[in-house]
């Protein structure tokens, strides 16, 4: 429980994957670079299985071509590391209000 969020973590992009549910599940926020895949990766699967499921996809390479990458290919936000948790948390209330969240 985090800020009234329940929040369940992975160790790999296979085990976020798994653990995945589309009915209880109501936004995934990853990391771009990871073991094995990348968030884009991710967020395709995710977006096979339901499409409407917000994915928040976050980097600490500040490269604008990867931001860009993860926009066009549905983030429905994206946020540069390091990460300031209170300013997601509070973009996060943005969430119920269906607006997109960029850093």
């Amino acid at each position: 429980q985090l800020n009234g969020f329940k929040v369940q973590t992975s160790q790999s992009p296979t085990e976020a994957l798994t653990l995945f549910n589309p009915e209880t599940t109501d936004l995934v926020i990853t990391d771009f670079h990871l073991p094995d895949m990348t968030g884009i990766e991710i967020l395709r699967h995710i977006h096979e299985i339901k499409q409407e499921t917000p994915v928040i996809i976050v980097s600490g390479d500040h490269k604008r071509h990867i931001r860009a990458k993860c926009v066009k290919g549905g983030a429905y936000g994206f946020f540069y590391k390091p990460l300031n948790i209170k300013k997601i948390l509070t973009r996060l209330k943005d969430f119920t209000n269906n607006v997109h969240l960029m850093d």
